[in-house]
């Protein structure tokens, strides 16, 4: 699974990245607030600390939706600093999938983030 931040500057597009990874942009999910795999729990109501409990509760609830995200590569906001230290609701669905899975290589995750 690769994991893409998403951006907000100028030049920055999904295809592009997609395109210098070697990876279809229908590969990819975004999976920010807004979406079907949104983390519900919004910053401006919750501490990151306790929006990430709360999710990772509503996404065991509701495993059976992110089924689809099986071999997707996902997208979000959040940057890699906080994708790496597991502080993204990218991670708790990626680490789910990933102890679901059959493939033999379960817990390799590619993160790109690339600045203008």
């Amino acid at each position: 699974m690769i994991y893409i931040t998403r951006k907000r500057v100028k030049g920055w597009s999904l295809s592009k990245e997609c395109e210098k990874l070697g990876i279809t942009k229908e590969s990819v999910v975004f999976c920010g607030r807004g979406t079907k795999f949104g983390n519900p729990f919004s910053l401006k109501e919750y501490k990151l600390e306790d929006s990430l409990r709360l999710f990772k509760e509503y996404f065991l609830q509701n495993k059976e939706r992110f089924e689809e995200l099986r071999h997707k590569n996902l997208s979000c906001w959040c940057s890699k600093k906080n994708f790496d230290k597991g502080l993204c609701h990218c991670d708790i669905i990626r680490r789910f999938l990933d102890t679901q899975s059959d493939e033999t290589d379960k817990n390799t995750v590619t993160h790109v983030e690339y600045k203008k």
